[in-house]
């Protein structure tokens, strides 16, 4: 603007020229030179827009104005001071427009008896056209400019924001770090010194703080109750702002301490407040609002860093407890493992859970007592010591002391105290000590709980730290499980050892047993034999005498003695087989014929109860190698059960032999009673009665089912069932084409 003026008045022989500027309402001095120019420096020199000024006119009027001071210098009230001043003579007033806006004004002055030109004011014109262009220019860069800082810091701001975010990304589990950052970033991007500090209850912690200048700051980690001014902020989750301009005084400290301008905004997860950041200085009298947004800004991002932390924290903690239970898991998995594999061994299974608990809780020995027959059994981590229990021995062992009295002891403190209080087990410790290199003066720590039982404590479980760590909770509800561990296996050992007592007890019984009724097979079948042929000689004679009133009880004897017979061989036969005792006749025989006896003695016993007999025998089946009685024996006993169980139906026998398995098979299916499930389940069990309904009905020993199968499987078969209430049953029976016997040698000869 200036240019301009100077321009203007040498090409126009202007003695002075001034550009007046619009600010707001009024016009004020952008520029003058000549005559015109000590107006730059007088503050004085503004005035309105309206027509008390050449300028103002001009603007009003939207056009170039010539003035003749002679006879127009009353109207200008408002500019009269500076014409009487200068002794303007004429002036020239251009104004300055930018479509409808008014932007100034030029005037340019001449002090001579000479008026302007047509052509003069023309090329003020121009001058003038000129002048808004520069306005325009000079608005538009201070305009970009302006932009360009606001972008400028914006990027700063995004970069720390950036920066800060990558620190919490980073290493979020390094929360002092992060918020050391978000305070550095504050003092950096505002200018003030900043802290940051977090609630704990009535009291906030500094945990971060980056000075500036001479503002006083507190000491990171310093602990101070909270004002009733940041109690307030806390409670409204409002950001305070304070100047020194202020008659109230929120922190009297501030004042006293030199600081003009504060602002502390809350830092907040949901609904609650967890910690504070603020900005201090002591050279502006207030904090910008564009601050304070900025302190907010970054509070937010605080509560960010801090909640990812917590979760971080949480997240650990919980990967911690999670393997710190497989683990327990996986050990207490081996402990149940080795329990299982030796049951009764105790010397084996106390010093694994021993080991166990060191390796659970990180100590450096182990030791396990257990009370047994009036002695301590000690593992120590390499032997296992006997010792009578002696109250007095029993006062100087760790494990002693906590076996007899059933409470957890826990110590820690000098190893010379643990040695007078427990000299036995400090001998043993000491030797450790040495090949660990741990001297005697360090401190020691051991953790013993008593292994209780039903009946009172029956040992301890001991751990150690040879350099004096210090034992958790958790360690302690560690050894807890594993006492119970030790407990439940010095039960099942003592269980399983009397369990073992009795069975082998009961199996000396049961053979004994066998072996007398394998014994007298002879003694009870020779009188029974007797009876038997006395009676049918007794009828034979009764018959000839023609005594027939003695014929039915001579008869009922007959039978009586027979089914007796019947009864005690199939005891015998049974107990033979449990003794090992029974003997298979291996020979070569025709099946087709095997079928045909079977047929001729039992289709009476099938047809009595109405039933049909159907035979189902290809005449080629073939020859079999096994013992003939005792597969004709099943056969007869599996015939005479389906023809007792089923009336007015039918009985079928189909016999086969599939080539490719080497078998023989024998299905024997009736259109009896079935059985339910139940009834299966039990089936081939010796002396066992579907009902004892069915059994008084049908009668029976239950022996002939028990002893098939047991003949079947002697000769490398089996017996398998299917049957449904109502709706019949279905025994198949199958055995080897050729039975071997229990040499192995295919031959002819006798097994047991």
């Amino acid at each position: 603007l200036e240019a301009i003026l100077e321009t203007g008045s040498m090409l126009c022989r202007a003695d002075g020229a001034v550009a007046m500027i619009v600010s707001g309402n009024r016009l004020s001095v952008g520029a003058s030179t000549g005559l015109y120019a000590p107006l730059v420096k007088n503050n004085r020199v503004s005035w309105p827009i309206d027509s008390t000024s050449a300028s103002g006119r001009a603007i009003l009027e939207r056009r170039t104005i010539f003035i003749d001071m002679s006879g127009e210098r009353e109207q200008y009230t408002s500019s009269a001071f500076v014409i009487a001043e200068y002794g303007v003579r004429y002036n020239i007033v251009a104004p300055l427009l930018r479509g409808d806006t008014a932007l100034g004004s030029l005037v340019f002055a001449r002090m001579i008896e000479e008026p302007f030109t047509p052509q003069q004011v023309t090329l003020i014109e121009t001058f003038a056209d000129q002048a808004v262009i520069a306005i325009e220019n000079a608005r538009l860069f201070n305009e970009l400019k302006t932009r360009n800082q606001e972008i400028t810091e914006a990027l700063r701001r995004e970069e720390a924001g950036s920066a800060i975010l990558r620190q919490i990304s980073r290493t979020p589990e390094q929360l002092d770090e992060t918020l050391q950052a978000i305070t550095d970033a504050a003092r950096n991007l505002t200018g003030n010194s900043s802290n940051l500090s977090l609630i704990d209850g009535e009291f906030r912690i500094i945990r971060a703080q980056s000075k500036l200048d001479q503002v006083p700051t507190l000491e990171v980690g310093q602990r101070m109750p909270l004002s009733a001014a940041l109690l307030e902020v806390v409670l409204t989750r409002r950001t305070l702002v304070w100047s020194c301009t202020e008659s109230i005084d929120p922190e009297p400290w501030w004042r006293e301490g030199g600081l003009r301008a504060v602002a502390v905004t809350p830092i907040c997860q949901g609904a609650t407040v967890i910690g504070l950041l603020g900005l201090a200085s002591i050279t502006v009298d207030h904090i910008p609002a564009a601050n304070v947004n900025l302190l907010q800004s970054y509070a937010d991002q605080a509560a960010i860093a801090i909640q990812n932390a917590n979760l971080i924290r949480e997240l650990r903690e919980s990967n911690r407890v999670v393997n710190e239970n497989l683990d327990m898991q996986r050990v207490m998995s081996e402990v149940l493992a080795i329990v299982a594999s030796a049951p009764t061994n105790l010397h084996a299974t106390l010093p694994a859970i021993a080991e166990a608990a060191a390796k659970l809780c990180d100590a450096t020995s182990a030791a396990v007592g257990w009370i047994e027959d009036g002695n301590l059994f000690t593992f120590n981590g390499v032997d296992v010591l006997t010792t009578p229990i002696d109250p007095d021995w029993v006062r100087t062992s760790f494990v002693a002391s906590v076996a007899t009295r059933g409470e957890p002891i826990e110590f820690h403190g000098e190893f010379s105290e643990y040695a007078s209080n427990w000299a036995y087990s400090a001998q043993l410790l000491a030797r450790l000590r040495e090949v660990n290199g741990v001297s005697n003066e360090a401190q020691h720590s051991s953790l013993g709980v008593p292994m209780r039982g039903r009946v009172g404590a029956m040992g301890a479980l001991c751990i150690g730290h040879l350099a004096g760590g210090r034992f958790t909770p958790r360690h302690v509800a560690v050894m807890e499980s594993l006492a119970i561990q030790a407990v439940v296996a010095i039960e099942n050992s003592r269980l399983f050892n009397q369990l073992q007592a009795k069975t082998q007890e009961l199996e000396v019984a049961s053979r004994h047993k066998s072996e007398f009724l394998a014994n007298m097979s002879h003694e009870l079948r020779t009188p029974l034999n007797a009876i038997i042929g006395y009676a049918e000689l007794l009828q034979e004679e009764c018959e000839d005498l023609g005594q027939q009133e003695f014929m039915p009880d001579l008869g009922k004897i007959h039978s009586a003695g027979k089914h007796l017979l019947q009864l005690i061989s199939g005891i015998l036969d049974l107990s033979k087989v449990e003794a090992g005792r029974m003997t298979m006749f291996l020979e070569d025989f025709d099946i087709p014929t095997l079928i045909r006896d079977a047929d001729a003695i039992v289709r009476p016993l099938v047809e009595k109860n109405r039933n049909s007999f159907v035979i189902d025998c290809p005449d080629d089946v073939g020859m079999m190698h096994a013992d003939l009685v005792k597969v004709r024996q099943v056969l007869f006993n599996m015939l005479s059960n389906s023809a007792k169980f089923t009336e007015g139906g039918t009985i079928t026998l189909t016999v086969r032999k599939p080539v490719a398995e080497a078998t023989v098979t024998f299905a024997i299916r009736d259109t009896g009673i079935g059985m339910s499930e139940e009834q299966l389940s039990r089936l081939f069990e010796a002396f066992s009665q579907a009902t004892a309904e069915t059994s008084r009905k049908y009668g029976g020993t239950g022996l002939g089912l028990a002893l098939s199968r047991e003949f079947c499987r002697m000769m490398g078969g089996d017996i398998t069932v299917e049957s449904a209430l109502s709706a019949g049953s279905t025994f198949t029976v199958t055995l080897p084409v050729s039975v071997v016997d229990g040499d192995g040698d295919g031959g002819t000869g006798e097994t047991s």
